[in-house]
């Protein structure tokens, strides 16, 4: 997963997500509306793992997924469960921020959750030791590179140019 960004502008919130895979992945299947734990959500399904990297439920809260946290890491394994499933298991409970608090995440590979839950936006990252929940303001744009494939430089640079974009 590559690139995320918010915008907030006169009260709404557009949410992208600009998905960079290795071209020899399987397509996704189409965003369609599932229901997990007896909750209504819509998102692309990846056909590899079953998971997804974008997903909205029926109360519009919002889970996008970049592989990596803060920095990049190189895959050391094979994990015991894909990312775009452990966003899945969030989005569906009753309220994602507290499964989040509570999932164990051990065997996961690193990655960064943008959640916009209630109106209230958290990015939240798994480093593949510890968890980091932080709160953002809902009501200022954001973008995120994925530490898997830009180094902190270029990242800065994708901030500023989506800042001047913003302007």
């Amino acid at each position: 997963m590559c690139t995320v960004s918010y915008v907030y502008s006169s009260g709404k919130v557009i949410i992208t997500s600009s998905r960079d895979e290795k071209t020899e992945r399987p397509t996704a299947v189409k965003p369609l509306l599932y229901c997990l734990n007896n909750k209504k959500i819509n998102f692309p399904k990846d056909p590899k793992a079953g998971g997804t990297w974008f997903a909205v439920d029926e109360h519009a809260n919002v889970a996008v997924l970049l592989n990596g946290a803060d920095k990049k890491h190189m895959p050391d394994r094979v994990y015991s469960k894909s990312r775009g499933l452990v966003l899945l298991n969030i989005i569906s409970s009753k309220s994602p921020i507290e499964e989040w608090s509570l999932i164990s995440l051990h065997d996961i590979e690193p990655f960064t959750i943008v959640l916009l839950e209630a109106n209230k936006l958290y990015q939240l990252r798994w480093n593949g030791i510890q968890k980091q929940t932080k709160s953002l303001s809902a009501v200022h744009n954001h973008i995120w590179s994925s530490a898997t494939l830009y180094a902190p430089e270029i990242q800065k640079q994708r901030e500023d140019w989506f800042a001047e974009f913003i302007r």
